[in-house]
């Protein structure tokens, strides 16, 4: 887990673009949620990831995701993007990380930030949405830090799944709307399972968390 000062830079309509100057890492989780933030970063030690972490309610004007994009998510790995109040509340920041994700190669899972499907917001995905939805379930769970240390081992078996370790190499992006042969071996390699607050369940929950 990685968090830095930040720093603002003026505009001329009032409007204050932040530079968390993040250096990119293997996971870039953006979300409203404070909560969502302050468990993935109790989890991030137990986790074999890097691990970036982004409040997105610091993010008012679009040259904050435009410095974002450029210093952070492109040379990432996996970005999870949690959007409170859907795609209509974030639309340029969700569009332009979706752009910088296809063109660079890097997966992204869009999760609402609430229990309301946005079949929008999931449509800029990469990932499957078999896989959007089970880590969306260890947030719906109680997303607490054991829940997080098991969406981290998911996200990590997913990368280790993928055919080459280059965060730039196409073999990290899986087309719009389509799931892939790669993708499914990468998300079956730990199976979702959560914490005794959650409601849901499978066999074989070995080598969801990391060491």
């Amino acid at each position: 887990m990685h968090l830095l000062p930040t720093s603002e830079v003026s505009l001329d309509d009032g409007e204050d673009a932040v530079d968390l100057a993040l250096p990119p890492g293997d996971l870039v989780v953006l979300s409203f949620s404070d909560s969502d933030l302050s468990a993935l970063a109790a989890a991030a030690p137990d986790s074999g990831l890097t691990l970036r972490l982004v409040p997105l309610r610091r993010f008012k004007h679009p040259l904050s995701i435009d410095l974002l994009i450029e210093k952070t998510l492109v040379p990432s790995r996996f970005v999870l993007l949690r959007c409170l109040g859907g795609l209509d509340y974030l639309r340029y920041g969700v569009e332009q990380i979706a752009a910088a994700c296809r063109q660079h190669g890097i997966a992204l899972a869009g999760l609402p930030g609430d229990d309301r499907e946005d079949e929008r917001l999931a449509g800029y995905g990469t990932v499957s949405a078999e896989f959007a939805a089970d880590l969306l379930g260890y947030f719906h769970a109680g997303g607490g830090a054991e829940n997080m240390r098991r969406l981290l081992g998911r996200v990590d078996g997913y990368l280790a799944a993928l055919p080459s370790s280059d965060p730039a190499s196409p073999g990290h992006l899986l087309p719009r709307g389509e799931k892939g042969e790669q993708a499914k071996q990468g998300e079956a390699t730990t199976t979702a399972s959560f914490s005794p607050r959650g409601r849901r369940s499978r066999q074989g929950d070995e080598g969801a968390s990391t060491e």
